[in-house]
């Protein structure tokens, strides 16, 4: 927001440089972005009188002009406005002036003799724009004045030099979007009066009915609405000075009636509207909300469709204004309005902020309804700003006043304790001092009853609700530059975070340390696409699906990974390697936060594509299960579950913790990889994070153990099996008949063909023994792989491969 620093010293005694000031407001809460001077003096521009003005003999757009600028003689001026004539009082802009107009190279436009199409300039006749004091370029400025040639023109205008600051404006300071809560402010910091501005006008007679009636249907959207009439008006411009006022603080001035809205909205935070009292045809105002969408026209001329609930001003029954956003273009005034209905009312933010919301429409007025005004502030500034009107416009009339209060204001009471301040702050502060500092903001003081006081919080101050909102309101006040540092910090303990946060952050880093990126699936999948991963009694449909797309509640996480598999490989990615971690949802009788409906956290690891990428050191090729496979023997290491059991059932490996199942690794299969589009090969593996953490917190307290001082043996056994046997049938067999004395447990070879009869399959083993307490002899091996041997024979039919 701009705020003009000549118009807040209007309401505070300020001393010190624009950059200062601009400081103490920032510590005071609001953060000065930048400061910009605007306006000039004009040194160098004076009062001229035109005493000939002809066409240029080699330019039709110009004019060559004879001017008295109170020199010797007159001077000749090439001019390219439209209105210049003789007879006129206009500024000159003498040889050497500097103007406050930047070229485009960002150096200032300096006025020297010169020749422009042939005939000599010497000084330029100004327009607004050219002298820094408004943005019309229409035309030159014809002054009304009848001083003499050479008189320097700030004799005989207001000119003034102003700096213009820029203020961040946070969402919770709704007070600080006009200049007099800035100011409040700045008289707090300085410990100085606040003038606030007051109406010239006194009270108004009640309106009669016959000129206005207000009626408020909803309350809570619209618990206050004043409207003042106000007759024999005329669409004549703002002073001067109002209309440079408004234009330094980024604001058009449009005329009398609209700029008045405008400034008492900038000084004092109200917006506030003005109707054309004709236009009101029933004569009766009713603040009312539609329980349907409608469309209405705003005044820039665009038609909107208005949601359910939106808030209308109407005549009677016809909307002439959006509430809080925008007035309607069947209500606006114009050159020939002569009578005006004055709005000023307080409007609930939350419904304003929904409706500009929803028609994408913000303007200075829903800004500040949407944030929350002051909701007492109505009448005073219905007033101002028709005093300023009668003041503006000759002959205007303020008339009366009709005043709804249909839901009264109820002050907020927070308790404050000195003690709690200074805890909180670290300092040393009185009661008397945290009442002065807090009376100056203009809050309500109670009498003091020992370290506690009672403080009313002002209707301007919405954000203030807590005795901590107090505590910060002292202590940007007080200036956080005072505020001593402390000679020690003391730190809190944190909360120890659970198992289950500590573990699936150890689940993600393992994930990601084999090169696996994290994916976010959408949880809601097409019907076919869950249908090969549940059972049509298991899925869970969306009773209103908003898509095709999103039919059904995901029964795996393994439909997103095929999905984005897809989506990557359509994208020329030679490989893909992603994890997700999120919850599945299945018809279940076990169901744990829902009768019924089973919800699970899992945790899918996928990879597809290719493995190598061809090139002069390796070959072409694609992944293949066991690659995943490796990854997860991985990713199950550094969760310390590397003792996990695998169990190969046809294209599928299952790993499990003594009775629990963790997870499975699967290849999709040929009507699955056509229903999600796949034209490589993947593989997935899906776990249960519940179960991974419980196996996780069984393991998590595991003893160091010393290197052993005693070697290895390793010993290769091959067996000829039946077909339908399974590697972890035979490995668990082993594992029990070696003991302890068996440190690990390796398939080196697979062997199906010549020499092994049909139906048969070859497993080569590789076992490796030692003992913690001595060195195995020949004898010691021979006894432990016998034991193996006959155990594999009599429990499996196999048999030695010789």
């Amino acid at each position: 927001m701009l705020v003009s620093l000549n118009w807040l010293k209007e309401l505070v005694q300020l001393h010190g440089t624009p950059a200062e000031i601009a400081e103490r407001i920032t510590l005071a809460g609001l953060e000065v972005e930048a400061v910009e001077q605007v306006g000039s003096l004009l040194d160098g521009v004076v009062v001229g009188h035109v005493l000939t003005c002809d066409r240029h003999p080699d330019a039709d757009r110009l004019s060559v002009c004879t001017v008295d600028i109170g020199a010797e003689a007159p001077v000749r001026i090439v001019c390219g406005a439209p209105n210049v004539a003789a007879g006129q009082r206009v500024p000159v802009a003498t040889v050497g002036t500097e103007l406050p107009v930047k070229l485009p190279d960002g150096s200032p436009l300096v006025i020297r003799k010169s020749k422009i199409r042939g005939q000599v300039s010497e000084g330029m006749i100004c327009a607004l724009d050219e002298l820094g004091l408004g943005s019309d370029h229409s035309g030159i400025w014809v002054l009304d004045t009848t001083a003499a040639p050479g008189t320097a023109l700030a004799e005989v205008t207001s000119l003034d030099v102003d700096h213009v600051l820029e203020v961040a404006i946070t969402p919770n300071r709704p007070d600080a979007t006009c200049h007099l809560g800035i100011a409040r402010d700045l008289a707090a910091v300085a410990n100085v009066p606040l003038r606030k501005p007051e109406p010239a006008i006194g009270d108004l007679p009640p309106a009669d009915p016959a000129d206005i009636r207000i009626r408020i249907e909803d309350a809570d959207a619209c618990p206050r609405y004043v409207g003042v009439v106000i007759r024999n008006v005329q669409a004549v411009p703002s002073p001067e000075p109002v209309r440079r006022r408004l234009e330094a603080i980024g604001l058009r001035p449009i005329n009398a009636l609209v700029d008045a809205t405008n400034l008492v909205m900038r000084e004092m935070g109200q917006p506030l509207h003005a109707f054309d009292l004709d236009r009101i045809a029933t004569r009766e105002i009713v603040v009312r909300s539609y329980g349907h969408e409608t469309r209405f026209t705003t005044l820039d001329g665009h038609e909107r469709t208005v949601p359910a609930g939106g808030l209308y001003i109407c005549d009677g029954e016809t909307p002439v204004a959006l509430a809080g956003v925008m007035g309607g273009a069947n209500s606006e005034i114009h050159n020939g309005t002569t009578q005006v209905l004055l709005e000023s009312a307080y409007f609930e933010p939350r419904g304003i902020r929904k409706t500009a919301k929803a028609v994408g429409l913000q303007t200075d007025a829903s800004y500040r309804f949407e944030r929350g005004i002051d909701p007492t502030m109505a009448r005073t500034a219905a007033l101002r700003c028709a005093s300023l009107i009668r003041e503006w416009i000759p002959g205007a009339e303020v008339v009366s006043i009709c005043d709804v209060e249909a839901k009264p204001f109820e002050a907020k009471h927070i308790r404050l304790r000195t003690s709690f301040v200074n805890r909180v702050l670290g300092t040393q502060l009185k009661t008397a001092q945290v009442v002065s500092i807090l009376k100056s903001l203009e809050f309500g003081v109670g009498k003091p009853q020992a370290d506690e006081v009672d403080i009313t919080v002002p209707p301007f101050r919405p954000d203030v609700s807590r005795e901590i909102d107090l505590v910060e309101e002292v202590a940007r006040i007080y200036n956080y530059n005072e505020i001593p540092m402390p000679g020690t910090i003391s730190f809190s303990r944190p909360t120890p975070l659970p198992f289950r946060e500590i573990g699936l952050r150890r689940i993600r880093e393992a994930a990601v340390r084999l090169g696996f990126r994290e994916m976010y699936g959408n949880s809601l999948v097409p019907e076919e696409q869950a249908a090969p991963f549940a059972a049509e009694h298991e899925r869970i449909r969306a009773l209103n699906p908003i898509s095709r797309d999103t039919t059904t509640l995901r029964p795996d996480l393994a439909p997103g990974f095929l999905k984005a598999a897809a989506f990557n490989f359509n994208r020329e990615a030679e490989q893909v390697r992603l994890f997700e971690i999120g919850n599945i949802f299945r018809y279940n009788e076990n169901g744990r936060w829902h009768p019924g409906v089973l919800e699970e956290t899992h945790l899918v690891l996928g990879l597809g594509g290719q493995w190598t990428s061809a090139h002069w050191s390796v070959d072409d090729r694609p992944i293949r299960p066991t690659d995943l496979a490796g990854l997860v023997a991985g990713f199950l290491t550094h969760l310390g579950l590397e003792s996990a059991d695998r169990d190969v059932q046809g294209d599928q490996i299952i790993y499990s913790m003594g009775p629990a199942e963790l997870g499975r690794l699967r290849t999709p299969d040929a009507a699955m990889r056509k229903t999600f589009d796949l034209d490589k090969p993947v593989a997935y593996a899906e776990f249960s994070v519940d179960r991974l953490l419980a196996a996780m917190e069984q393991r998590q307290h595991r003893a160091m153990t010393p290197v052993p001082k005693f070697p290895s043996v390793s010993y290769d056994i091959a067996v000829v099996v039946p077909a339908g046997v399974s590697a972890g049938e035979l490995e668990a067999t082993i594992r029990a008949k070696a003991g302890a004395t068996l440190r690990g447990l390796t398939v080196f070879d697979v062997y199906e063909g010549k020499g092994i009869p049909e139906g048969h399959k070859s497993l080569a083993w590789r076992l490796t023994l030692r003992e913690e307490a001595k060195t195995l002899t020949s004898k010691d091996v021979e006894a432990i792989i016998s034991r193996v041997v006959s155990a594999l024979e009599n429990r499996h039919q196999a048999r030695l491969r010789v």
